[in-house]
């Protein structure tokens, strides 16, 4: 997905040298050359680049300008953009488990009896070793060469 927004600042960028300040323009190249040259560019690929880009201003003004030169292409970012967040919305939920059961408190003032009982143990250092363990068999990715 990033990869496909990048290609898309940059089809801005270039258009936004015809239509706006060269400054505005500048700017823009700026932002998607910095993160690309320093952080997320080269062997990484394009990790990101569409957060980094959100600050640049000048690509929404060009998105803003053709999108009331063209009302067909402006229903249709929409339509996209709003489908893209539904499908985001959804993964991120079946993700964390939403569908699952937490911890469930009878009434407010049972909570602190609730908390106690949680903090109790690691305290008590009863999950020291299960946190030991289970930080031995967490890999980490290795980055892209």
């Amino acid at each position: 997905m990033d990869s496909w927004l990048t290609l898309l600042f940059i089809v801005l960028i270039v258009t936004g040298w015809f239509r706006l300040r060269s400054s505005w323009a500048l700017f823009a190249t700026g932002v998607l050359l910095l993160p690309y040259l320093t952080l997320s560019g080269g062997s990484a690929g394009f990790v990101s680049m569409s957060r980094f880009n959100l600050v640049s201003f000048p690509l929404f003004v060009v998105m803003a300008d053709v999108g009331l030169r063209a009302k067909w292409l402006l229903i249709g970012v929409i339509g996209l953009f709003s489908a893209a967040l539904f499908m985001n919305a959804a993964l991120f939920a079946r993700r964390i488990g939403l569908d699952k059961a937490g911890i469930a408190v009878p009434s407010k003032d049972k909570l602190p009896g609730v908390v106690d009982t949680l903090i109790s143990p690691v305290r008590a250092g009863e999950l020291d070793d299960m946190f030991a363990q289970a930080s031995k068999q967490r890999v980490m990715p290795n980055p892209k060469k």
